[in-house]
């Protein structure tokens, strides 16, 4: 018999990049009143 290391069934693994403060920050001055810097950022559930 082989032993099975037990996964999490039903949650995706996803690998994160680091994100860019300079790109957050331009996003956040052009066009920040549509959210995309806190989109870019993965903040997308505050309101």
């Amino acid at each position: 018999m082989v032993d099975q290391i037990p996964s999490e069934v039903g949650r995706p693994q996803f690998i994160v990049s680091p994100k860019s403060k300079s790109t957050a920050l331009l996003l956040s001055w052009l066009i920040g009143f549509l959210g995309a810097d806190r989109f870019y950022l993965g903040d997308v559930g505050l309101g």
